[in-house]
C-alpha cells in the first residue's frame, strides 16, 4: 500500500516536532493497513518511549525487531524501553545488539 510509507514518514515529522499523539496516531494507521510495517512499529515504539510508557514500547519494539531483525532503530529503542522499566542487563543487551548493527555496512 502506497499510503504505508507515507504515514511512516508523518509519523517521523510529528515525532521530530515533539507531537506525540498525532504522531502514534500516523503509525498505528500505517500498522493497521500493513502489520509487517516494522517501520511503523519502530516509529510507534520510539514514541511511545518518549511518553514514558515502557511497555508498550518494549512490545513495539519487540515487534519491530521480530519483523526485521536488522533494524538497529528497534534494538536501540528496546533497549531505552528495557532501562526506562530498570531492566538493565537486558538494556545493556539491547543497545550492544544495536551497536553491532548500526557499525555493520
Amino acid at each position: 500500500c502506497k499510503r504505508v510509507p507515507e504515514l511512516v514518514s508523518k509519523g517521523d515529522k510529528l515525532f521530530q516536532a515533539k507531537l506525540y499523539k498525532p504522531a502514534l496516531a500516523a503509525y498505528s494507521l500505517a500498522i493497521e493497513l500493513d502489520s509487517q510495517c516494522y517501520g511503523g512499529f519502530a516509529g510507534r515504539a520510539a514514541t511511545y518511549l518518549k511518553l514514558k510508557n515502557f511497555d508498550k514500547a518494549t512490545a513495539d519494539a519487540e515487534l519491530a525487531a521480530d519483523i526485521n531483525d536488522m533494524c538497529y532503530i528497534s534494538f536501540a529503542v528496546l533497549g531505552a524501553a528495557y532501562e526506562g522499566s530498570g531492566l538493565l542487563t537486558l538494556a545493556l543487551e539491547k543497545y550492544e545488539k544495536a551497536k553491532f548493527l548500526a557499525s555493520d555496512p
